[in-house]
């Protein structure tokens, strides 16, 4: 995961460091980045209700900038392809 991503809202900041959700609007909230994606599908879970109103564009934004999947090797065939 990067180490910072910042999101811009008119009434809030939402900062993303490595595994924490930082939110600030009118006072700092924080929540780890796994109870954020979480409350985005589940929004009984116990967190405070702004994190709910940014679950979806965190959660976005960490598919954006996850790292690449690792590369596995070719698998060899044992017949010749014509």
């Amino acid at each position: 995961m990067m180490a910072m991503i910042r999101l811009g809202y008119p009434d809030r900041i939402v900062e993303i460091r490595k595994n924490r959700v930082y939110l600030f609007k009118k006072r700092l909230y924080s929540a780890d980045v796994s109870d954020v994606i979480r409350a985005m599908y589940d929004p009984t879970f116990p967190i405070p209700r702004v994190f709910l109103e940014v679950a979806e564009d965190v959660a976005q934004v960490l598919e954006r900038f996850r790292s690449p999947p690792r590369s596995y090797p070719q698998v060899l065939q044992d017949t010749p392809t014509y």
